[in-house]
């Protein structure tokens, strides 16, 4: 009976602490029980909150009290695909983008979903729409290139990559994600290429030095990968991976003058000739 006592003092105590905002729109929906607007203001806030099945139960009320809504339904899509439901996220887009079938949004976060399920034709096609709609925006290319990429497909990736930088050249990001791709691609004269367009652009880059030290050891280059790791720290101090490899650049470099002074030492002619 004690613990029963304290457990309803505290679910008291809860509920007279819960935001003054929140209770505002509880008790507008329980005013107007019928009233899509209400539980789609609540459904908002439950989910911008972290309160999902609140979230759940209000987006799904207001898409039932308002179906020819596509505003309401393509956010509860956003939901069910940031809860995990898939299935009932692809529906929810469908049938939005069904009702207005010119909002942008709809059509990358269905691209997005399609990209999760491994569908990639149709995830394709939807970034091929934006890129047609607004050919000066990146960012259809750029999803295209992180489509292409999932599935190795490198050629096709810096393709899509270099279309995004043609509409900004001056994104670093979009040098180092280039660089990246051909890197993975084993090409590596077009990768250190790339980087150093992103240096030319930021050059206190540390994520970007990193890499094309990373690069550079994979050539077996060991002078420019430790040139490369020491500029990555001179940026970055305490960035773990550019430490790790400036020791194993300099561990390398060391190897390689012992084996020098051994092969001279072999090679020089005895005392007795």
């Amino acid at each position: 009976m004690k613990q029963l006592i304290v457990t309803i003092l505290a679910l008291g105590l809860l509920g007279a602490c819960a935001p003054r905002q929140q209770r505002a729109l509880e008790k507008a929906v329980r005013q107007n029980p019928d009233s899509a607007a209400a539980h789609l203001a609540l459904g908002r806030y439950c989910f911008q909150t972290g309160q999902y099945d609140g979230a759940l139960e209000h987006y799904r009320s207001a898409v039932s009290l308002a179906p020819a809504d596509p505003a309401g339904r393509s956010e509860y899509g956003h939901l069910l695909y940031f809860t995990c439901h898939y299935d009932d996220a692809l529906v929810q887009y469908r049938m939005a983008l069904m009702q207005n079938p010119e909002d942008p949004r709809l059509h990358l976060w269905l691209g997005n979903l399609y990209g999760f399920l491994a569908r990639d034709r149709e995830a394709e096609a939807e970034y091929l729409w934006l890129a047609r709609e607004d050919p000066k925006d990146p960012e259809p290319y750029l999803m295209l290139g992180s489509l292409y990429g999932a599935s190795r497909n490198w050629g096709r990736a810096a393709l899509a990559y270099r279309q995004a930088i043609a509409r900004s050249p001056r994104d670093k990001s979009l040098w180092m994600i280039l660089g990246n791709t051909y890197a993975a691609a084993g090409q590596a004269p077009e990768a250190e290429s790339a980087y150093r367009s992103a240096l030319a652009l930021d050059p206190e880059n540390a994520e970007v030095w990193t890499c094309l030290g990373q690069l550079h050891l994979s050539m077996r280059d060991w002078k420019e990968a430790s040139a490369d790791f020491t500029a990555a720290l001179l940026a970055d101090p305490k960035r773990a991976d550019a430490k790790q490899g400036l020791a194993l650049a300099l561990s390398k470099l060391k190897d390689q003058a012992q084996g020098r002074v051994r092969t001279s030492q072999a090679e020089r002619p005895s005392a007795g000739f």
